[in-house]
């Protein structure tokens, strides 16, 4: 099923409607749903064949999401604490064309760009207008 997840540490990909009860578990402590879980989870619902992906959420939630699509956009990268996350995510929010925004956001060399980018990346790509 495409569309929005949510990452759970203990369930996986859950979708926004989905309705769980609560628990205690995070993505950096030990009982948190292994890649392979969610690899296999991404290409049940579809996840893998969808063309750009964004992840937003906490670090070890990204990474869990890019160990499985590496491609994923990871927009909040970089960010110094949760006011300037806040202000992404609000940029992203009221953006006309958030998918180029948040491609923006992303300074991670792309793989199939690396070559083409300088090893510089322009001051103006690391900092929120």
């Amino acid at each position: 099923m495409k569309g929005p997840h949510n990452l759970s540490a203990l369930h996986g990909l859950v979708r926004l409607d989905d309705e769980l009860l609560p628990y205690e578990q995070r993505m950096d402590a030990p009982g948190h749903i292994g890649v392979e879980q969610l690899h296999a989870q991404a290409t049940e619902l579809g996840v893998l064949g969808v063309g750009d992906l964004i992840a937003l959420g906490g670090r070890a939630y990204v990474d869990a999401v890019t160990a499985v699509r590496p491609d994923a956009l990871r927009p909040l990268d970089g960010c110094r604490g949760i006011g300037e996350q806040r202000s992404r995510l609000s940029r992203l929010a009221t953006a006309s064309d958030p998918l180029l925004l948040a491609k923006e956001l992303d300074v991670r060399p792309r793989p199939d760009d690396v070559y083409s980018r300088s090893s510089a990346l322009p001051a103006a790509r690391l900092r929120d207008s």
